[in-house]
Protein backbone atom coordinates (compact mmCIF):
# COMPACT_ATOMS: atom_id res chain seq x y z
CA UNK A 1 0.00 0.00 0.00
CA UNK A 2 1.49 3.43 -0.73
CA UNK A 3 2.01 5.77 1.90
CA UNK A 4 -1.08 8.29 2.43
CA UNK A 5 -0.98 12.10 3.57
CA UNK A 6 -1.35 12.63 6.90
CA UNK A 7 -3.80 15.32 5.84
CA UNK A 8 -6.07 12.60 3.99
CA UNK A 9 -6.27 10.56 7.19
CA UNK A 10 -7.33 13.56 9.01
CA UNK A 11 -9.74 15.22 6.76
CA UNK A 12 -11.45 12.11 6.68
CA UNK A 13 -11.94 11.44 9.77
CA UNK A 14 -12.84 14.83 10.58
CA UNK A 15 -16.17 14.13 8.09
CA UNK A 16 -16.82 11.05 9.28
CA UNK A 17 -17.51 12.07 12.81
CA UNK A 18 -18.95 15.47 12.04
CA UNK A 19 -21.60 14.17 9.29
CA UNK A 20 -22.38 11.47 12.15
CA UNK A 21 -22.95 13.55 14.95
CA UNK A 22 -24.50 16.19 12.75
CA UNK A 23 -27.21 13.95 11.38
CA UNK A 24 -29.88 13.93 14.21
CA UNK A 25 -29.49 17.02 15.29
CA UNK A 26 -32.10 18.81 12.91
CA UNK A 27 -35.50 19.49 14.23
CA UNK A 28 -37.17 16.31 13.25
CA UNK A 29 -39.15 14.69 10.36
CA UNK A 30 -41.50 11.98 11.52
CA UNK A 31 -40.57 9.49 14.26
CA UNK A 32 -36.76 9.95 14.07
CA UNK A 33 -34.77 10.69 16.86
CA UNK A 34 -33.80 14.39 16.45
CA UNK A 35 -32.80 17.78 18.94
CA UNK A 36 -36.41 17.16 19.78
CA UNK A 37 -37.34 13.72 20.03
CA UNK A 38 -35.34 10.29 21.54
CA UNK A 39 -36.54 6.57 21.34
CA UNK A 40 -36.69 4.69 24.52
CA UNK A 41 -33.87 2.62 23.38
CA UNK A 42 -32.11 5.19 21.12
CA UNK A 43 -30.53 9.15 22.39
CA UNK A 44 -29.79 12.02 20.18
CA UNK A 45 -27.09 11.61 22.71
CA UNK A 46 -26.31 7.96 21.34
CA UNK A 47 -25.90 9.03 18.19
CA UNK A 48 -23.38 11.69 18.76
CA UNK A 49 -21.00 9.51 21.39
CA UNK A 50 -21.10 6.75 18.04
CA UNK A 51 -20.30 10.04 15.56
CA UNK A 52 -17.32 10.88 17.71
CA UNK A 53 -15.90 7.79 18.01
CA UNK A 54 -16.37 6.53 14.89
CA UNK A 55 -13.88 8.72 12.20
CA UNK A 56 -10.84 6.27 14.37
CA UNK A 57 -12.66 3.02 14.22
CA UNK A 58 -13.01 3.10 10.66
CA UNK A 59 -10.15 4.50 9.36
CA UNK A 60 -8.55 2.34 11.81
CA UNK A 61 -9.90 -0.61 9.99
CA UNK A 62 -10.15 0.69 6.54
CA UNK A 63 -5.81 1.00 6.92
CA UNK A 64 -5.88 -2.62 8.70
CA UNK A 65 -8.38 -5.00 6.06
CA UNK A 66 -7.24 -2.46 3.07
CA UNK A 67 -6.87 -5.78 1.29
CA UNK A 68 -10.26 -7.21 2.90
CA UNK A 69 -12.52 -4.17 3.53
CA UNK A 70 -15.83 -6.16 4.23
CA UNK A 71 -14.17 -7.68 6.73
CA UNK A 72 -13.22 -4.38 7.83
CA UNK A 73 -16.58 -3.13 7.53
CA UNK A 74 -17.33 -6.71 9.57
CA UNK A 75 -15.00 -4.99 12.63
CA UNK A 76 -16.06 -1.90 12.59
CA UNK A 77 -19.92 -2.59 13.36
CA UNK A 78 -18.47 -4.76 15.92
CA UNK A 79 -16.04 -2.21 17.51
CA UNK A 80 -18.91 0.24 17.40
CA UNK A 81 -21.71 -1.70 19.12
CA UNK A 82 -19.20 -2.94 21.84
CA UNK A 83 -18.02 0.21 22.57
CA UNK A 84 -21.77 1.95 22.50
CA UNK A 85 -24.55 -1.08 23.30
CA UNK A 86 -26.20 0.62 20.80
CA UNK A 87 -27.13 -0.18 17.14
CA UNK A 88 -28.08 2.49 15.23
CA UNK A 89 -25.00 3.20 13.30
CA UNK A 90 -25.36 -0.06 10.72
CA UNK A 91 -26.87 1.84 7.29
CA UNK A 92 -24.80 4.84 7.67
CA UNK A 93 -21.57 2.95 8.54
CA UNK A 94 -22.24 0.99 5.28
CA UNK A 95 -22.63 4.05 3.15
CA UNK A 96 -19.54 6.05 4.73
CA UNK A 97 -17.09 3.35 5.16
CA UNK A 98 -16.45 1.97 1.33
CA UNK A 99 -16.55 6.35 0.53
CA UNK A 100 -13.63 6.94 2.92
CA UNK A 101 -11.96 3.60 1.58
CA UNK A 102 -12.25 4.77 -1.88
CA UNK A 103 -10.41 8.36 -0.85
CA UNK A 104 -7.88 7.22 1.25
CA UNK A 105 -7.31 3.76 -0.87
CA UNK A 106 -8.06 4.82 -4.00
CA UNK A 107 -6.67 8.28 -3.71
CA UNK A 108 -10.44 9.73 -4.45
CA UNK A 109 -10.62 13.72 -4.83
CA UNK A 110 -13.50 14.13 -7.38
CA UNK A 111 -16.94 13.41 -5.13
CA UNK A 112 -18.19 11.55 -8.34
CA UNK A 113 -15.01 9.37 -8.62
CA UNK A 114 -15.31 8.82 -4.90
CA UNK A 115 -18.58 7.64 -5.04
CA UNK A 116 -17.44 5.29 -8.42
CA UNK A 117 -14.58 3.69 -5.92
CA UNK A 118 -17.18 2.95 -3.06
CA UNK A 119 -19.10 1.18 -5.65
CA UNK A 120 -16.22 -1.09 -7.04
CA UNK A 121 -15.84 -1.88 -3.27
CA UNK A 122 -19.36 -2.72 -2.79
CA UNK A 123 -19.72 -5.23 -5.21
CA UNK A 124 -16.31 -7.06 -4.33
CA UNK A 125 -17.56 -7.75 -1.10
CA UNK A 126 -19.50 -11.15 0.07
CA UNK A 127 -23.03 -11.17 0.41
CA UNK A 128 -22.22 -12.76 3.91
CA UNK A 129 -20.35 -10.15 5.21
CA UNK A 130 -23.16 -8.14 5.15
CA UNK A 131 -25.53 -10.42 6.30
CA UNK A 132 -23.38 -10.94 9.62
CA UNK A 133 -22.77 -7.10 10.25
CA UNK A 134 -27.13 -6.34 9.77
CA UNK A 135 -27.15 -9.11 12.64
CA UNK A 136 -24.98 -7.95 14.98
CA UNK A 137 -27.24 -5.02 15.27
CA UNK A 138 -30.04 -7.33 16.68
CA UNK A 139 -32.42 -5.01 14.80
CA UNK A 140 -36.61 -6.27 15.76
CA UNK A 141 -37.16 -6.01 12.18
CA UNK A 142 -35.15 -8.81 10.59
CA UNK A 143 -37.38 -11.88 11.66
CA UNK A 144 -40.19 -10.25 9.82
CA UNK A 145 -38.53 -8.66 7.03
CA UNK A 146 -39.78 -8.86 3.40
CA UNK A 147 -39.81 -7.66 -0.38
CA UNK A 148 -41.83 -7.78 -3.36
CA UNK A 149 -38.84 -10.63 -4.31
CA UNK A 150 -38.67 -12.61 -1.13
CA UNK A 151 -41.77 -13.53 0.96
CA UNK A 152 -39.43 -13.88 4.18
CA UNK A 153 -35.90 -13.20 4.52
CA UNK A 154 -35.78 -15.60 7.62
CA UNK A 155 -33.87 -18.12 5.35
CA UNK A 156 -31.92 -15.57 3.77
CA UNK A 157 -29.94 -14.52 7.42
CA UNK A 158 -30.41 -18.38 8.72
CA UNK A 159 -28.27 -19.60 5.62
CA UNK A 160 -26.45 -16.37 4.35
CA UNK A 161 -23.40 -18.40 3.06
CA UNK A 162 -25.35 -19.72 0.27
CA UNK A 163 -25.31 -16.10 -1.41
CA UNK A 164 -21.65 -15.84 -1.54
CA UNK A 165 -21.53 -16.83 -5.24
CA UNK A 166 -24.02 -13.62 -5.86
CA UNK A 167 -23.05 -9.90 -5.83
CA UNK A 168 -24.57 -8.19 -2.71
CA UNK A 169 -25.64 -5.40 -5.06
CA UNK A 170 -28.31 -7.80 -6.41
CA UNK A 171 -29.70 -7.97 -3.36
CA UNK A 172 -29.93 -4.61 -2.46
CA UNK A 173 -31.44 -3.57 -5.62
CA UNK A 174 -33.44 -6.89 -5.03
CA UNK A 175 -35.61 -6.58 -8.58
CA UNK A 176 -36.89 -3.58 -10.85
CA UNK A 177 -40.25 -3.96 -9.37
CA UNK A 178 -39.48 -3.20 -5.59
CA UNK A 179 -40.21 0.40 -4.66
CA UNK A 180 -36.47 0.79 -2.53
CA UNK A 181 -34.71 -0.24 -5.73
CA UNK A 182 -34.24 3.13 -7.20
CA UNK A 183 -32.64 3.80 -3.75
CA UNK A 184 -30.09 0.96 -3.99
CA UNK A 185 -29.39 2.19 -7.21
CA UNK A 186 -29.17 5.91 -7.24
CA UNK A 187 -28.05 7.15 -3.78
CA UNK A 188 -24.43 7.69 -4.04
CA UNK A 189 -25.61 10.28 -7.33
CA UNK A 190 -28.44 11.66 -5.29
CA UNK A 191 -26.07 12.26 -1.92
CA UNK A 192 -23.15 13.57 -4.19
CA UNK A 193 -25.49 16.26 -6.03
CA UNK A 194 -27.44 17.42 -2.85
CA UNK A 195 -23.65 17.46 -1.29
CA UNK A 196 -22.72 20.17 -4.24
CA UNK A 197 -25.84 21.98 -3.61
CA UNK A 198 -25.54 22.13 -0.13
CA UNK A 199 -22.14 23.67 -1.18
CA UNK A 200 -23.58 26.58 -2.74
CA UNK A 201 -25.52 27.29 -0.46
CA UNK A 202 -23.94 27.14 2.74
CA UNK A 203 -20.83 28.19 1.10
CA UNK A 204 -19.14 25.10 3.64
CA UNK A 205 -20.65 26.26 6.84
CA UNK A 206 -21.50 24.02 9.50
CA UNK A 207 -25.11 23.15 8.55
CA UNK A 208 -28.01 24.57 10.44
CA UNK A 209 -30.84 22.46 11.95
CA UNK A 210 -32.79 23.96 9.70
CA UNK A 211 -30.61 22.61 6.48
CA UNK A 212 -30.40 19.11 7.93
CA UNK A 213 -34.65 18.84 7.84
CA UNK A 214 -33.95 20.46 4.32
CA UNK A 215 -32.22 17.74 3.32
CA UNK A 216 -33.90 14.91 5.10
CA UNK A 217 -37.08 16.37 3.34
CA UNK A 218 -35.65 16.01 0.07
CA UNK A 219 -34.62 12.13 0.28
CA UNK A 220 -37.52 11.91 2.08
CA UNK A 221 -39.51 13.03 -0.88
CA UNK A 222 -37.37 11.17 -3.47
CA UNK A 223 -37.46 8.07 -2.04
CA UNK A 224 -39.65 5.24 -0.41
CA UNK A 225 -38.02 4.32 3.55
CA UNK A 226 -36.16 1.07 3.41
CA UNK A 227 -37.10 0.74 6.86
CA UNK A 228 -40.65 1.92 6.22
CA UNK A 229 -41.61 -0.10 3.51
CA UNK A 230 -39.65 -3.08 5.02
CA UNK A 231 -41.36 -3.29 8.39
CA UNK A 232 -45.00 -1.47 7.15
CA UNK A 233 -45.56 -2.14 3.69
CA UNK A 234 -45.64 0.11 0.52
CA UNK A 235 -48.74 2.45 1.76
CA UNK A 236 -47.15 3.34 4.77
CA UNK A 237 -43.94 4.25 2.89
CA UNK A 238 -45.83 6.10 0.39
CA UNK A 239 -47.66 8.30 2.64
CA UNK A 240 -44.62 9.14 4.36
CA UNK A 241 -42.89 10.44 1.32
CA UNK A 242 -46.32 11.82 -0.01
CA UNK A 243 -46.18 13.53 3.62
CA UNK A 244 -42.64 15.16 3.07
CA UNK A 245 -43.59 16.25 -1.10
CA UNK A 246 -46.06 18.16 0.55
CA UNK A 247 -44.49 19.84 3.31
CA UNK A 248 -46.43 18.23 6.10
CA UNK A 249 -44.93 16.33 8.79
CA UNK A 250 -45.22 12.73 8.65
CA UNK A 251 -46.59 10.73 11.51
CA UNK A 252 -44.76 8.85 14.25
CA UNK A 253 -44.55 5.49 12.36
CA UNK A 254 -42.20 7.35 9.59
CA UNK A 255 -38.92 6.72 11.39
CA UNK A 256 -37.23 7.31 8.29
CA UNK A 257 -33.70 5.17 8.74
CA UNK A 258 -32.49 4.72 5.74
CA UNK A 259 -33.44 8.19 4.52
CA UNK A 260 -31.15 9.24 7.57
CA UNK A 261 -28.33 7.09 6.24
CA UNK A 262 -28.75 9.32 3.32
CA UNK A 263 -28.35 12.44 5.03
CA UNK A 264 -25.43 11.42 7.15
CA UNK A 265 -24.01 10.43 3.53
CA UNK A 266 -24.26 13.75 2.11
CA UNK A 267 -22.83 15.37 5.03
CA UNK A 268 -19.87 13.16 5.06
CA UNK A 269 -19.23 14.53 1.31
CA UNK A 270 -20.16 17.89 1.97
CA UNK A 271 -17.40 17.99 4.90
CA UNK A 272 -14.96 16.06 3.38
CA UNK A 273 -14.79 18.76 -0.17
CA UNK A 274 -14.96 21.54 2.57
CA UNK A 275 -11.96 20.16 4.72
CA UNK A 276 -9.91 18.95 2.09
CA UNK A 277 -9.85 21.75 -0.26
CA UNK A 278 -9.47 24.15 2.91
CA UNK A 279 -12.62 25.98 2.25
CA UNK A 280 -14.68 25.06 5.62
CA UNK A 281 -15.93 28.36 7.13
CA UNK A 282 -15.09 28.95 11.07
CA UNK A 283 -17.59 29.96 13.11
CA UNK A 284 -19.20 33.38 13.73
CA UNK A 285 -18.82 32.90 17.64
CA UNK A 286 -15.91 34.69 18.81
CA UNK A 287 -12.63 32.52 18.57
CA UNK A 288 -10.84 32.47 22.11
Amino acid sequence: MKKIERKMIDDVKFSISLSMMLEPTGWGIGGNVSRMKDHLDKTLQDYIYIGFLSGDILIDNILRFNSDLGEGFLKSMKSIIEKTGTNTSFGTVFLIFFNAASIILKNKRDLNEIGEGAFSYLISIKPSIYFKSLMLTNSSFLHRFSSSLYPSLTDVFTNYEKWDDKKLIDFLRLNIFDPVSQEASTCFTNSIREAEKLIKEEHCSIPTSEEIDKLFRSFCCKYNDYIVYRKYGLERSESCARSCCEEKSPDELCSMGSLSDLVALTLFFYFYKCKSNNIMRKSNFPQF
